[in-house]
């Protein structure tokens, strides 16, 4: 004998209803229960707002949005941090980062700032160089590679008999 039973559970978006038959000669109440309450949930899934989509869905103009206050949820600390510490105008972290063993705060004022970002001037009798030697050097392959194509066209349009 077939009996329906009414389950309720709650999903995202409210509570839902579900009639569940109870198939003569299957399986047990509660397998028959889950495997029905499962084909249910795939057929009527439900969010808040968004009817027909499996996935809530930002706008094409939101994302970039998201990104960006993503981005600053992640950097915003570490900016503040980096700001509360450079406002402060010591020295010793930076040198201590750079593998130096500083105890003292070394705090930078105007002359000492100045002296630190001076920039010296040439010897006399020196000149400056402004080819740098250790420079990567360029790639031939780019110039061999048109100059072969080049002679390709070349060589077919005289074949199609474009000079002719």
């Amino acid at each position: 004998m077939a009996s329906a039973h009414t389950w309720k559970f709650f999903r995202a978006g409210g509570f839902h209803q579900v009639q569940l038959d109870s198939g003569v000669g299957r399986r047990t109440q509660a397998g028959l229960r889950c495997r029905q309450v499962r084909r249910y949930l795939r057929c009527h899934r439900r969010y808040p707002g968004v009817r027909g989509q499996r996935h809530p869905s930002l706008k094409l103009w939101q994302i970039p949005l998201a990104v960006i206050g993503l981005m600053l949820a992640i950097s915003l600390p570490s900016m503040a941090l980096a700001w509360f510490k450079l406002k402060k105008r010591n020295l010793g972290p930076i040198l201590h980062a750079c593998g130096w063993a500083i105890n003292a705060r070394a705090l930078i004022n105007i002359p000492f700032g100045t002296a630190l970002t001076g920039l010296p001037h040439l010897p006399a009798g020196a000149q400056r160089a402004l080819f740098d030697p250790y420079a990567e050097k360029k790639p031939l392959w780019p110039y061999l590679l048109g100059a072969v194509l080049l002679m390709a066209a070349l060589v077919w349009a005289w074949y199609a008999g474009y000079f002719a």
